[in-house]
């Protein structure tokens, strides 16, 4: 006889531990939901749904409230009794951490906010904490978001987003200059490390990396690295740091071949030399007279 397979549990979304900042409440209610209806065949159980949310009750005042909260469940001598259901528990737990001004300890958090890792990781906590500001004025979320972005990112978004009327439009600014300072760095995206690709940039030691101008490209000196301005224009302008045009990014540019002869590539000139070296006399001369009519004549040298 078959048996009905186990139903796997599917971890997405899963809630991050909650510490008791009041602030966080709503979204940790709001993510245990979230998860329990997705894996609604595993938890189906009032019980294993209670003691879910329980489990990622587990810093800060929520372990110390959670500790009590069951102690008075299992006391004998207390006529506290067992949830009946999940629902009980999120009455008690909001009951209990509800902000006393939600709006303020939004506020407050958002104000404190810094970016710790990607440009979209923090953008991703931004948005949330936003929502519950009920703030709709552009330059003051423009100015908090700024705020939190690591100064380097922060100065480069500020130029590029001049104009810009929406908040979603200075968060897809910041994630694609985050992600080009990655890839000219080499980086892992790993944020704030010595070996990740942000380096030193957070304490304002950032250099840009040196780049040679070709002769086809903006009007820049080949012998000093390009200023902040620069390689602000160049993001700006979709331009290559490495050939200087438009079109690519320089770990994709196809004109990196064309910057210098590669190490080990034959030397044409001195391939040349040796093939003249070898002519007679009236071999050189018969080249001389083959060669084009141009305004200066070609002289081929009888010792070259």
């Amino acid at each position: 006889m078959a048996t009905t397979p186990k139903p796997t549990e599917l971890k997405i979304g899963q809630p991050k531990a909650f510490n008791g900042e009041r602030v966080n409440t709503e979204h940790f209610i709001s993510d245990c939901k979230l998860y329990l209806r997705i894996n609604s065949k595993i938890y189906q159980e009032s019980e294993q749904q209670i003691g879910f949310v329980l489990s990622f009750m587990s810093e800060g005042s929520a372990a110390t409230w959670k500790e009590a909260y069951l102690e008075t469940i299992f006391d004998k001598n207390n006529d506290e009794d067992f949830p009946d259901d999940v629902n009980e528990l999120y009455t008690k737990i909001t009951d209990f951490f509800k902000p006393i001004n939600s709006v303020s300890a939004a506020i407050a958090a958002i104000g404190k906010l810094q970016q710790k890792g990607t440009a979209e990781q923090y953008v991703a906590e931004f948005q949330s904490l936003l929502a519950r500001t009920k703030d709709n004025h552009l330059e003051t979320q423009r100015k908090w978001f700024l705020d939190g972005l690591r100064p380097w990112l922060s100065s480069r978004v500020a130029t590029n987003a001049i104009g810009k009327t929406k908040m979603e439009e200075y968060y897809q600014v910041a994630i694609v200059i985050d992600q080009l300072g990655k890839e000219d760095r080499g980086g892992n995206g790993s944020g704030g490390g010595s070996g990740g690709y942000y380096g030193n940039r957070g304490g304002g030691n950032y250099r840009p990396r040196r780049i040679r101008a070709s002769n086809d490209g903006p009007n820049i000196n080949s012998n000093r690295r390009l200023s902040d301005e620069e390689r602000t224009r160049y993001i700006r302008e979709g331009r290559c740091f490495a050939c200087h045009q438009t079109g690519h990014i320089a770990n994709q540019c196809p004109n990196r071949e064309n910057r210098g002869p590669a190490r080990g590539r034959p030397n044409r000139v001195s391939q040349i030399r040796a093939m003249m070296q070898g002519l007679s006399a009236e071999e050189r001369s018969e080249l001389a007279e083959e060669a084009p009519n141009t305004a200066q004549p070609v002289i081929v040298p009888q010792n070259f």
